[in-house]
This record gives structure tokens, C-alpha cells and sequence, in this order.
């Protein structure tokens, strides 16, 4: 840098530039200007990260059995709670596979309010066909829990943490007879969301704390 005259010669990218005292000055108050102004400008809010949520009493769920992620299911889980379901769910897929008509279609599942205190499990399956198209089977139910894995909710939440249903399910299995699935807060059960109790129930056993698992194709 040289200063004669009241000039200074500057060399900026390989090049001599010769700027007057006013020249520079200047120079140095619009960049000193533009560095506030771009202080005080807000910087634009990046938009809260939204809870992934999963089925919700009174509120349809939807399942695409066409579009789970297969790859969340091909690796063997180290908790036992995990591995469980994802061989469940991997046998449901075989079975969306092999009767295409029945399961690959779009569907949604729904918790209905619970306004009664307890009810045969024939009555909650007729409920179940007020509500929607029929009560949810096994495969229903497993596709139901792989599409939480695929929207991103965590294997813990829905395989360890106490499930966030008021009521338990209720579901076809593979016998024909109806099983129990899930966690009931109002009861004080804090299982996850992927049990199946052992118990099996037939038409006319009562049960209660129980809602059925409704689907529908249309909601």
C-alpha cells in the first residue's frame, strides 16, 4: 500500500487500484452500513420440527401396505420386544403378498370412542362394522404398526414405551379367534403398543377396557 498525494494505491486480486481518501471512505461506510444492516435483519424462522404421531382415539389412521419401507424389516433387532414384531410384521407382509385383493390396498384404522363399559366381543366386531368396513385382523393390525416404522416413529416407542391408547384392541388371529393387543391407560396398563396377550376370546366372552380395531376403506 502507498500513500501520495492523499491517495492510496491498493493492490486488490493481482490488480493496483488508486483510490482518493474520499474514495475509500466511502467504501468502507457502505460495507460498515450492509454488515449492520445484515445484523439486525431477522433471520428467517426455520419451522418447529412437528411429533410424529401415531394412531389417535376418534382419528383414522392410514395404512398403505404398498408403501411400507421393506428395509426397516430386514435387519435382526437385539431387544426381544423388536424382533418380535418385526417378524410379525414380516409375516404379514408375506401374507399381503400373497393375497393381494384381500390386503395390498390403502386403508385406515380406527380407535373409536369408548362409550360403554364393557361388551361381548361379537358385539364389539358388529360395532366394528357400524363403524367402518370390519374389525381388524392380525395382518391388519402388524401393517398398521409397520406403517408407524415408516412415517419415522422410533422402534422404542412403539415396541418399549407404554402405549398411548386409552383402550386395549381388539383383533383377529391367525386361529380365527380374537386376541387382545396393546396398552390401556385407563386401566393403569402401560404395555407397549405391539403386545398380544395370550388370551384368546371367542364371540361370547365379555370384555372390557376394550375397543375394536375398525377398518375402513373410506374414511
Amino acid at each position: 500500500m502507498r500513500i501520495i498525494n492523499e491517495q492510496i494505491t491498493l493492490h486488490v486480486n493481482g490488480e493496483e487500484i488508486t483510490l482518493s481518501e474520499e474514495e475509500l471512505i466511502a467504501i468502507l461506510e457502505e460495507h460498515f452500513n450492509k454488515a449492520k444492516s445484515e445484523q439486525q435483519e431477522p433471520k428467517p424462522q426455520q419451522e418447529p420440527c412437528r411429533p410424529i404421531h401415531g394412531p389417535e382415539e376418534g382419528v383414522p389412521f392410514e395404512v398403505n401396505p404398498n408403501g411400507i419401507n421393506l428395509s426397516n424389516f430386514q435387519e435382526e433387532r437385539k431387544d426381544p420386544a423388536q424382533e418380535k414384531m418385526r417378524k410379525t410384521i414380516l409375516k404379514a407382509l408375506d401374507e399381503v403378498e400373497k393375497n393381494p385383493d384381500k390386503y395390498s390396498n390403502t386403508f385406515w384404522t380406527l380407535q373409536p370412542e369408548k362409550t360403554w363399559v364393557s361388551k361381548t366381543v361379537g358385539k364389539l366386531v358388529e360395532l366394528a362394522k357400524e363403524k367402518g368396513d370390519h374389525n381388524a385382523d392380525w395382518v391388519e393390525w402388524a401393517m398398521e404398526l409397520a406403517q408407524r416404522i415408516t412415517n419415522g416413529e422410533a422402534w422404542e416407542d412403539v415396541c418399549n414405551k407404554p402405549d398411548t391408547a386409552n383402550w386395549y384392541r381388539l383383533i383377529e388371529w391367525k386361529n380365527g379367534h380374537y386376541r387382545l393387543v396393546g396398552g390401556s391407560r385407563k386401566l393403569g396398563d402401560y404395555n407397549p403398543a405391539s403386545v398380544v396377550y395370550y388370551d384368546c376370546w371367542c364371540s361370547n366372552s365379555r370384555v372390557s377396557y376394550t375397543v375394536p380395531l375398525v377398518v375402513l376403506y373410506n374414511k
